[in-house]
């Protein structure tokens, strides 16, 4: 089993490899604001997630679904995907 140090160095964890970070993990979803356009929903939610780590810190995974099922990620791959249709991210924040 790989230590903590070991995964924060992977580009890309399982579910259940980033649930072992438990506390430190933030999970930023897609929720529009109710007549909200999608685009600006999106650069809203970017704009958080961007906002969030200069404050403070850490290291953003995109959630990565199957083509069949949506409703969960088979993968969190580094970084942000823009082409990622749930538009679902965690940041893995720093220890303090």
């Amino acid at each position: 089993m790989s230590t903590l140090a070991e995964l924060a160095e992977r580009a890309e964890l399982t579910p259940s490899e980033l649930k072992r970070f438990g506390a430190r993990v933030l999970l930023f979803e897609f929720k529009p604001l109710k007549g909200e356009e999608f685009v600006e929903a999106k650069k809203r939610l970017f704009g958080e997630i961007e906002g969030f780590i200069k404050a403070n810190g850490g290291q953003l995974y995109t959630g990565i679904h199957s083509e069949r099922d949506w409703s969960r990620e088979r993968w969190w791959s580094r970084g942000a995907h823009l082409v990622n249709r749930t538009l679902n991210f965690a940041i893995i924040v720093p220890k303090n």
